[in-house]
């Protein structure tokens, strides 16, 4: 998905905005494989996704960061949390309770102007409110 990104915006002509992207990961085992290019006997399966990730670490392209399980915003989509700790996560990703908010357009929504006759004639049509 990054390197989709990073292409479409380079194909744009915006140039290469982000020379490194960081990726954020909670899995030491993980970071550990990419940096080793996935050459270890455990992760043969994987190795050829590690490879793929290591080659744009060394280009600078990605740059793999730690970060603790308590402080992933990410978890939020993957695991079940109680309701503080889901409302924290959602705060820090910036997302809107959609009920609260559609409420709020509505209050602030003109009304609908409708024909009280229903005919769609030019001359002199009455409107009301819905």
């Amino acid at each position: 998905m990054v390197t989709w990104a990073r292409e479409m915006v380079k194909e744009l002509g915006f140039g290469d905005p982000y020379p490194q992207v960081p990726v954020y990961c909670d899995n030491q085992s993980t970071i550990a494989v990419v940096a080793n290019n996935g050459n270890t006997s455990r992760v043969r399966h994987m190795a050829k996704h590690a490879r793929f990730i290591n080659e744009y670490v060394d280009e600078k392209a990605l740059e793999v960061l730690y970060v603790p399980s308590a402080e992933n915003l990410a978890g939020v989509f993957t695991k079940a949390l109680g309701p503080a700790e889901f409302e924290r996560q959602r705060r820090g990703l910036n997302i809107e309770d959609v009920t609260k908010a559609w409420a709020e357009v509505e209050a602030t929504a003109e009304p609908e102007m409708t024909c009280a006759s229903g005919r769609s004639e030019d001359a002199d049509i009455e409107m009301e409110e819905v």
